[in-house]
């Protein structure tokens, strides 16, 4: 210790001296609680080939590492590497061609230990694990691992693949008539929607087909049961461009009226939605079995582009039907409205379910019943089909 003397004959500390000791100290002490020579990651590589995709990671020195699977959701493979840290930024690279990895991250595991985490489309375990002296210029090191893509081969379609072949040149326009058989939906005085709606399906698939543009399936033809999934089946084996869903509205208010045109969404718009898309879903145990989790349509792994693809064309009709038919026939407020239901689930075909009026009214049961009403939504409808497709005049 450094004293100096002071007027009455004491010693003490010097206040810089003490200061200048304490900060070189925490200095010591903080370059001690890093490696002195880190290995940085520099680059990141996947090769796809027949068996799955081989992921080599570049590294500036040789470590220690680890590779192994993360139990979550969703699946991971996690790569832990001792005295390691990333030089710059870390993304899967731009021409990747594969299915099976989501995405990549770096995070420290702990003081000296760098994590890269690959987020996957189904569980798969690292294989064929290495490290390898680079051959090129750079020098340094690649770590490399497979990973299979034979769990996901039958789950998950190509990134740049088409969704659906097309076998037709015509447009199909899928129409659904709500409802059926033992499930007769809502009511009015002297009318059952299933028998409501079956007409204006029936009406609408003339009205398309008489204009020879387009190609018209329905999903029943007469009064039986369909599942919500199996509708949505029939569209996609009929390769559907556009899936219409026609149903007839109810309240518990009478004077309740207008039209509404609905399109996917997981959280409905309004409370009011939200318990007529969990009444509609819910037709599917009404045969005494809940098949909610039978259909392989919206299970798996979908392609994200594809599915938002569909939702945006799906809005784009669903405004263009609001639009000519608002010029026919009196509209719900807030008339594009969004709900859960079953049938409009489909990922690769836009969808909407039209609510055509309510029932429950008694002024509008009697109109929805009339030939004059039906022909002016079957007009607007044909016609927003028109605009959706180019087809105008």
């Amino acid at each position: 210790m450094l004293f100096v003397p002071c007027r009455n004959g004491e010693r003490r500390i010097t206040n810089r001296w003490f200061m200048k000791r304490f900060y070189l100290s925490l200095l010591f002490l903080c370059l001690a609680a890093f490696p002195a020579h880190a290995a940085q990651i520099t680059g990141l590589r996947v090769q796809v080939n027949e068996t799955g995709e081989r992921v080599s990671v570049h590294l500036t020195d040789s470590v220690e590492y680890k590779v192994f699977n993360v139990q979550a959701s969703p699946p991971r493979v996690a790569v832990d590497l001792e005295d390691t840290r990333l030089h710059g930024s870390i993304a899967l690279p731009e021409d990747y061609q594969g299915t099976l990895i989501h995405g990549v991250r770096f995070g420290q595991h702990d003081r000296t230990t760098g994590r890269l985490v690959f987020d996957l489309a189904a569980d798969t375990e690292p294989s064929n694990v290495q490290l390898v002296e680079s051959e090129e210029a750079d020098g340094g090191y690649w770590l490399q691992f497979d990973l299979s893509t034979e769990s996901v081969a039958a789950h998950v379609k190509p990134r740049h693949a088409p969704v659906r072949p097309k076998r037709e040149s015509k447009p199909v326009i899928v129409i659904d008539a709500g409802h059926g058989g033992q499930d007769p939906g809502t009511s009015g005085r002297n009318t059952y929607e299933k028998d409501l709606t079956l007409r204006y399906a029936l009406a609408l698939q003339q009205a398309l087909q008489k204009t020879g543009r387009y190609r018209v399936a329905l999903t029943r033809r007469d009064d039986h049961y369909l599942l919500l999934r199996e509708r949505v089946k029939r569209a996609r084996e009929a390769h559907g461009d556009l899936f219409i869903s026609l149903h007839a509205d109810s309240a518990p208010t009478r004077s309740a009226r207008g039209l509404s045109v609905y399109t996917i969404s997981e959280k409905a718009s309004d409370k009011e939605s939200e318990a007529l898309a969990s009444q509609e879903n819910h037709a599917d145990v009404i045969g005494g079995v809940d098949l909610s989790d039978a259909s392989d349509d919206v299970a798996g792994i979908l392609i994200d582009l594809a599915e938002r693809e569909t939702r945006e064309k799906s809005a784009e009709f669903a405004d263009l039907a609001i639009k000519h038919l608002g010029r026919e026939v009196g509209l719900l407020s807030n008339t594009h409205r969004f709900a859960g239901f079953a049938v409009l689930k489909a990922p690769d075909i836009p969808s909407v379910l039209v609510e055509i009026g309510f029932l429950t009214n008694p002024k509008e049961e009697s109109q929805l019943r009339s030939r004059s009403y039906q022909t002016k939504v079957v007009r607007g409808l044909a016609q927003a089909v028109d605009e959706y497709f180019g087809k105008k005049k």
